[in-house]
């Protein structure tokens, strides 16, 4: 229960109240409301300087952001910004479609039926050079890549490397076509646990989503005088999910749609799911990308 000074303290106020006018009670409202809010401003600083950081961030965000600007001309500019909230979903369906045109179907001619389709092959660039696997030709044989959207050229290997086991393949096409090259990131910046996609299929486009469980990182570099703190370069990637109809040389996929690795295909591993990084390619390919 309140003390009884409190109780005659509030019936007075009521008894006052009594004899105003509606003017006057208009006011007295438009006091307290004065007062609330300059109380409300005190107490919200005061728990903003005592609250962590990230918290006071995320509200002198909020605050930006509803700000109104005067500009100097003295019109109010008031800039109002929408949060666009990504699903990985879409990242992952955005980076398919960035890379589809990249990836090309290498296949052998046959002297009947239609050619059959050995491996993948990546666009590397404008001028429709092509990263593939060395060890799915044979000598004597012709190939075509398929390209998605059904054009077929006829294709020669260019250079090939036996450690890499990379061929470079120079397509044969009639001008005009536009090809597409993939992209590349900085294989080096990878995470464990980052998501990847894998990209492949040997009909049709087959795609594996998973998670980068482990990096081997190239022990040899970096171990001169001065590159103690230097991070090692990647040189392999696995990812915990195995590649869907894996087909040599299938693409390794950021959430940006950039390649990250290639498939380190193996023809007596029924799971494949390790990959070659790409600035281990560049490195020991150096002009597979232009």
């Amino acid at each position: 229960m309140p003390p009884p000074f409190a109780k005659d303290f509030f019936s007075g106020i009521m008894a006052s109240m009594e004899d105003l006018t509606r003017t006057q009670t208009v006011l007295l409202c438009l006091l307290v409301s004065f007062v609330t809010s300059i109380g409300t401003g005190i107490i919200t600083v005061s728990l903003l300087q005592e609250a962590p950081q990230a918290v006071s961030q995320t509200i002198n965000q909020v605050v930006e952001r509803t700000i109104e600007r005067v500009t100097p001309g003295g019109t109010n500019t008031v800039t109002k910004e929408v949060t666009v909230v990504v699903k990985e979903e879409d990242l992952v369906i955005d980076a398919i479609k960035k890379n589809e045109k990249s990836l090309v179907r290498i296949a052998q001619n046959v002297p009947q039926g239609a050619p059959n389709v050995v491996g993948l092959g990546i666009v590397t660039s404008a001028k429709g050079k092509i990263l593939a696997d060395r060890r799915i030709f044979s000598d004597g044989a012709s190939f075509v890549a398929i390209f998605s959207d059904g054009r077929q050229w006829p294709v020669r290997i260019e250079s090939s490397n036996e450690i890499t086991n990379i061929a470079r393949l120079e397509t044969l096409s009639e001008p005009p076509y536009t090809f597409h090259p993939a992209i590349t990131s900085n294989s080096d910046n990878l995470q464990l646990g980052q998501t990847v996609i894998g990209l492949g299929g040997r009909t049709n486009n087959q795609v594996t989503i998973g998670r980068i469980s482990s990096v081997r990182f190239d022990e040899n570099a970096n171990s001169g005088a001065g590159a103690k703190d230097q991070a090692k370069p990647v040189v392999s990637i696995t990812m915990d999910s195995p590649l869907k109809e894996s087909v040599p040389r299938s693409m390794l996929l950021n959430l940006s749609g950039e390649l990250v690795g290639v498939e380190n295909w193996q023809p007596e591993n029924l799971s494949q799911n390790n990959f070659i990084a790409i600035n281990a390619i560049k490195a020991a390919n150096k002009e597979i990308f232009e």
